[in-house]
C-alpha cells in the first residue's frame, strides 16, 4: 500500500547542499536559469532531479551511497538515422559517472537532441516545452510545478497552482481521438480518456495519504525552486487536503462526434462537473496534435 512519504517528490538536505555547493550542479543552474529560449527544465523527484531540454530528458542525476552523481543521458539520440554522430565517441568517453564532464561537454549532448529532435519530432515533447515556457513565468492561469506527476498507478499531466494558491491537478488532452475512456478491445481496462482520468483523480482526492502527497509535493517544490533561484509562485499556499482542484485542458480539438458528450455525461454521473473541462482555451491556443 505504501506510505505518503513514498508517493512525495522531495530533495533531502545533502542533495539541496550539493546542487547549491558543487561547482557542476551551481554552472547547471546558471544555465538552466539563464538560459534566453528556457530550453531547460529542473524536475523533482523522489529524492533525485532530472533536466529536460526542449521536452525531452536530458538526464536524471541520482546520488549513491558515496555520494557520487551519475548521469543517464540517452545514447540512441547519437543514432541519427544512420548517420555517424561524431560527439558519439567523446560522450561514450565522459561516460555516467562524470558529472563535471557532463555539464562541460553540454552542447555536444544538447546537440544530439537538437539533432534526433530534427529528424523525429515528436508533439507530445513540443506541447509539453512549449507548457513549461509558458507556465513558468508569471501569467494569469497557473504557475506549472512538475510534469509526469505520479500518485499510486495514477498519473497526471501537470501539478500547479493558481494564483489564489489553490492546489491543481491537469491532465492535457490534445485532438479528438486522445479523449474517449471506452474499454481496450476484450478487456474491462479503460482507455486513458477524460472519464479515466476523473476517476483517477476521484481516487487521489478520496484518499487521506495520497491527497497529502500532493500537497506536500507542491509546498516542496516551491520551496526547492525559491531556494534554488528557479522562477516560481511567491504566494500563500492553500494547504487544505479537500481543496484540491483537477482540470482537463482539451487543446486542438473540432468539438465535432458524440465522444466528448458520453465522456461528460460518465464524469457527471460520478459527481463531477463539466467546468472541469477547459475546452480550447486561449492559452492553448499554439498547442498542436502535429507539428509538421
Amino acid at each position: 500500500m505504501g506510505k505518503t512519504q513514498d508517493y512525495i517528490r522531495y530533495l533531502g538536505d545533502d542533495r539541496l547542499k550539493d546542487l547549491s555547493e558543487l561547482p557542476a550542479f551551481q554552472k547547471l543552474l546558471n544555465i538552466i536559469i539563464n538560459d534566453p529560449e528556457q530550453r531547460y527544465q529542473f524536475e523533482i523527484r523522489q529524492n533525485e532531479f532530472t533536466v529536460y531540454y526542449n521536452g525531452g530528458k536530458l538526464s536524471c542525476f541520482k546520488r549513491n551511497k558515496h555520494g557520487k552523481y551519475t548521469t543517464d543521458f540517452d545514447i540512441d539520440y547519437c543514432n541519427n538515422q544512420g548517420k555517424k554522430s561524431v560527439n558519439r565517441q567523446q560522450i561514450e568517453a565522459i561516460g555516467n559517472n562524470n558529472i563535471d564532464g557532463f555539464v562541460n561537454n553540454l552542447k555536444i549532448y544538447t546537440d544530439e537532441m537538437d539533432a534526433w529532435f530534427d529528424i523525429y519530432p515528436k508533439a507530445e515533447r513540443a506541447n509539453q516545452q512549449i507548457l513549461c515556457k509558458k507556465f513558468r513565468t508569471p501569467n494569469d492561469v497557473l504557475w506549472l510545478l512538475d510534469i509526469e506527476f505520479g500518485v499510486r498507478g495514477a498519473r497526471f499531466d501537470m501539478l500547479g497552482v493558481d494564483n489564489a494558491g489553490n492546489v491543481k491537478i491537469i491532465e492535457l488532452k490534445v485532438g479528438n481521438g486522445s479523449i474517449s475512456s471506452r474499454p481496450k478491445n476484450g478487456t474491462d481496462k479503460l482507455q486513458s480518456g477524460l472519464y479515466k482520468h476523473y476517476l483517477d483523480f476521484l481516487k487521489v482526492k478520496q484518499n487521506e495519504m495520497w491527497s497529502m502527497a500532493v500537497i506536500e509535493t507542491a509546498k516542496n517544490n516551491i520551496s526547492i525552486r525559491k531556494r534554488l533561484g528557479l522562477p516560481t509562485f511567491d504566494g500563500k499556499l492553500n494547504t487544505s487536503l479537500q481543496s484540491i482542484q483537477f482540470e482537463i485542458w482539451l487543446a486542438d480539438y473540432s468539438e465535432k462526434g458524440t465522444v466528448l458528450g458520453r465522456e461528460l455525461a460518465q464524469i457527471k454521473a460520478a459527481g463531477g462537473s463539466e467546468d472541469i473541462i477547459k475546452i480550447n482555451p486561449p492559452y492553448l491556443a499554439d498547442i498542436k496534435k502535429e507539428y509538421r
